[in-house]
């Protein structure tokens, strides 16, 4: 994870700030890593939530497969298993099987990426101001 982000979307232009060193100084006044993670779940569960429409339904267990998942430093979707090893050629694609890329999960991301800077924000705002560092 870099210590900056930055991206545009049309003509808006955006950029997190050591996103890292705040992370690491909200965990450094004590607030729980369980608070972190819940933080990064719900990140995740929003854009799993705009994916699961976005997948290709044939059965139905793909869609249904989309969940987050969460450290404390970072928010993640996951998509497929084991028994589900179709997943990655689907979202990315496989030249030599004539099977296109229909990135569903990217897709989901940006449309939600507005939302999940806000909700980011605002998480971070609650957890600064709990600990005192804001």
């Amino acid at each position: 994870m870099p210590a900056d982000i930055a991206w545009s979307d049309g003509p808006s232009k955006f950029r997190v700030y050591g996103l890292r060193r705040t992370i690491g100084a909200v965990r450094k006044a004590g607030v729980a890593a369980q608070d972190l993670r819940r933080l990064m779940r719900s990140i995740g569960g929003l854009v799993a939530g705009a994916a699961r429409p976005l997948a290709p339904i044939r059965s139905g267990k793909l869609a249904a497969s989309i969940r987050p998942g969460a450290a404390a430093t970072k928010a993640t979707v996951r998509a497929g298993a084991a028994q589900l090893p179709y997943a990655g050629p689907i979202h990315y694609g496989w030249p030599a099987r004539h099977i296109r890329p229909n990135p569903f999960l990217i897709d989901a991301l940006a449309g939600k990426r507005g939302q999940a800077i806000n909700l980011l924000e605002q998480e971070l705002d609650n957890l600064l101001k709990q600990t005192n560092l804001k």
